[in-house]
């Protein structure tokens, strides 16, 4: 075995000690984030992407661990407390048809929206024109989407798994739920839709952590690791 293991995250250092390494022999690099800019402002990116009322993001592969379905299946009680809601699922994958079904069988074409597959420019600026980021994943490793979400400044809820709360304290940098739990989804929803102050301090919070991640940082303890092999 090497002297040492380089593993990104510390959801894939435990991991690797369930392999019977030395805990003394794993060292946690994590990637380096170089943070996107936009130039358009989200009133600006909302007008150009026709985007109105409460705009809900997800994205993601259109599998079943990515918890779309459970999204779905809340809208209803969403649209109750907050009718102009809407949803959009960015993401292509083995699901799509059967979600496409869904949403229509619930009769929620005007407030549900599978956008499929489209270039990553065009994502961002889903995020920034956003409400609120929604990730209800099963698994999920260092999410990128969650470190682009930060940098676009919309609010996170996610799931308590992987890598998620490496990135996310609950209530610091974003809320962290139970995956697939649809009442506690549906709840932190509405409160933080009524909640403006929470939202902005979960906005900056998320700036702040998404800061640690520069390219610098991670060359630093990269050659630093290398030295000490």
């Amino acid at each position: 075995l090497a002297s040492k293991i380089v593993v990104p995250s510390n959801y894939l250092k435990n991991i690797v000690l369930k392999w019977g390494i030395n805990e003394e022999k794993i060292k946690v690099i994590y990637n380096a984030f170089d943070a996107p800019i936009l130039k358009e402002t989200k009133e600006e990116l909302r007008k150009k992407l026709d985007l109105s009322g409460l705009v809900l993001i997800s994205a993601g592969r259109l599998v079943p661990w990515k918890g779309f379905v459970a999204l779905i299946e809340i809208m209803p009680e969403i649209l109750k407390a907050i009718p102009e809601a809407k949803l959009y699922i960015i993401g292509s994958g083995p699901e799509s048809e059967a979600l496409k079904l869904k949403v229509k069988n619930q009769k929620l074409e005007n407030s549900i929206f599978l956008t499929g597959q489209i270039f990553h420019d065009k994502v961002l600026e889903y995020f920034k024109a956003g409400d609120i980021f929604v990730l209800n994943t099963g698994y999920e490793g260092f999410s990128h989407f969650l470190l682009e979400a930060m940098t676009m400044e919309i609010p996170i809820i996610t799931t308590n798994v992987g890598g998620n709360t490496e990135l996310i304290e609950n209530g610091k940098e974003g809320i962290l739920v139970e995956y697939n739990n649809k009442e506690e989804l549906n709840k932190k929803i509405i409160e933080l839709v009524k909640d403006e102050t929470l939202t902005n301090r979960l906005v900056e919070q998320a700036k702040i952590k998404v800061a640690e991640f520069s390219q610098k940082r991670m060359l630093e303890e990269t050659i630093k690791t290398l030295c000490e092999f």
